[in-house]
């Protein structure tokens, strides 16, 4: 569970609530015991649940206010339960109505999708090493994006899983006229061992497709890059200028 899905539950994990179920329940828990920030947020609202619930509890009542209200009640009983049938046949009728009148809307309002309205909605990739990042902080992920790559080859970027873990993820497509592409995954050392990753080495996958791993290079303690591709080596991604 990441930070945003666990500040959407907070709102529904209220002392004595019963709106999440026992699984959801346990992950925003280990995430509160893991994330400092989420469980401060968790902590201030209730601490503002308790003092609105102190503050209306010390409302006095006026005396004599629940018998008024059960003596205004009282002789309106009666006249409603004799009503109780005509109501309900009366509630199932407009829900009929209602019912009906929806599935018109509905098969009458299906809107024909226009190709040119998706192309404008879809946000082309960002172009340097600094707007890539600055996308994952919208995402509430911080990460440094490889140095070694053109940013100007970068076709699509997102979150991937590895190891049930959600990490970076960037795709380069060459512009050699061969359509080569590159899969580049970050992996940071609060998530994952580096040390035993680098030892781990190459591999080979289907379809011809190795991963080589790659050193930041300032920054090896901290971070490294997976690299999946058919290519045995960057080159066709690297950023203009950079020596091989």
């Amino acid at each position: 569970m990441d930070c945003k899905d666990a500040r959407l539950l907070l709102e529904f994990a209220r002392p004595g609530d019963k709106e999440l179920d026992h699984d959801e329940a346990e992950a925003l828990r280990q995430h509160l015991a893991d994330c400092p920030d989420c469980s401060a947020q968790a902590q201030a609202e209730r601490r503002a649940d308790e003092h609105i619930g102190l503050a209306m509890r010390a409302v006095p009542v006026p005396a004599g206010l629940r018998e008024r209200v059960l003596q205004k009640l009282g002789p309106e009983r009666v006249p409603w339960y004799r009503r109780w049938p005509v109501r309900v046949a009366g509630a199932a009728a407009v829900l009929l109505l209602l019912g009906g009148l929806g599935y018109v809307w509905w098969w009458d309002d299906r809107p024909a999708v226009d190709g040119r309205v998706i192309c404008e909605q879809v946000d082309p990739p960002p172009r340097t090493r600094g707007a890539v990042e600055e996308r994952f902080k919208a995402l509430n992920v911080t990460t440094v994006a490889p140095p070694q790559f053109n940013y100007e080859l970068l076709d699509s970027y997102g979150l991937a899983i590895l190891e049930d873990r959600r990490v970076p993820y960037l795709l380069f497509v060459s512009d050699d006229g061969k359509a080569r592409t590159a899969h580049v995954y970050i992996l940071s050392a609060r998530q994952f061992d580096l040390d035993g990753t680098r030892r781990n080495g190459m591999a080979f996958l289907s379809g011809g497709r190795k991963v080589l791993i790659l050193d930041h290079p300032d920054n090896k303690s901290e971070y490294l890059y997976l690299f999946v591709s058919t290519v045995d080596n960057i080159t066709p991604f690297r950023r203009t200028g950079d020596p091989l």
